[in-house]
């Protein structure tokens, strides 16, 4: 039978002090802390650790605008021109119907230039609201500024302060989810009246020696971002930077010949 043997010690002023021998192990010191340690390597095993999906935007160019030009096809003139003309009927522009406003254009950002191999990661929208005017007399003449009215066209001086829309590029602050900074970008454009995609091509067809050209070689521009300063650039795919006023994007709707 185990007991605890106490002790009664009287000191030379009789002041007594009782000594209890009480056992004490360093088994248990600290498990606490070691238990948070197992937690936090349990969880981390589980949902791995936390990631930065917060979103930075990029500018133009230090802040320059972005000039892009989409040229329809015209069977009247036999040429392409930067205006909805060839496509829409002039009240349908003017009066901003449903089956204009609900058009637009379409960048798609990729992570290769390969259509059998690609990753779409991001898209970016223009719509046909934004743009520049061109003069067109759809009213008789004897109606206000001889019937003259401005129409919206498919050119487009994108900026910081106007025609917003498509002119920022927003994408991941953390560089290490997806580790991409060079975008291969087509162009298309939703027709709302017909309920279709257009492709656009970066080179003016007529320019080609024959007919038998494979479409999918001229529907790539480069979209470079910058971190260091976050802003992006086009580029053609050999490397030459364009969207800017004296060099500015020029996209052809491409006709099936």
């Amino acid at each position: 039978m185990d007991v605890n043997k106490f002790k009664l010690l009287k000191n030379d002023d009789n002041q007594y002090q009782i000594v209890l021998p009480i056992q004490t192990d360093n088994f248990y010191l600290g498990l606490d802390m070691g238990i948070d340690e197992i937690e936090t390597e349990v969880v981390t095993e589980v949902i791995g650790l936390p990631k930065n999906y917060e979103i930075s935007r990029f500018v133009f160019n230090d802040n320059s605008s972005l000039n892009i030009n989409f040229k329809f096809f015209n069977f009247s003139t036999n040429s392409w021109e930067s205006s909805y003309l060839p496509i829409f009927q002039q009240q349908q522009i003017y009066y901003n119907t449903t089956a204009f406003s609900n058009s637009f254009f379409k960048l798609d950002f990729y992570d290769k230039n390969d259509n059998k191999n690609q990753k779409i990661i991001f898209t970016v929208v223009i719509p046909t609201q934004q743009g520049k005017f061109e003069n067109v007399q759809i009213f008789p003449s004897w109606y206000t500024n001889g019937g003259y009215v401005n129409l919206k066209t498919s050119s487009f001086q994108l900026n910081y302060l106007q025609d917003k829309e498509g002119y920022f590029i927003y994408f991941l602050e953390d560089q290490t989810i997806i580790n991409l900074t060079d975008f291969y970008v087509t162009f298309k454009f939703f027709n709302g009246s017909t309920g279709q995609f257009t492709q656009f091509l970066t080179q003016d067809p007529s320019t080609f020696t024959n007919n038998n050209f494979n479409p999918d070689d001229y529907q790539y521009l480069k979209a470079v971002l910058n971190y260091s300063n976050y802003t992006y650039i086009y580029t053609t795919l050999s490397g030459v930077p364009i969207g800017n006023e004296l060099n500015p994007i020029n996209l052809y709707e491409y006709i099936n010949p």
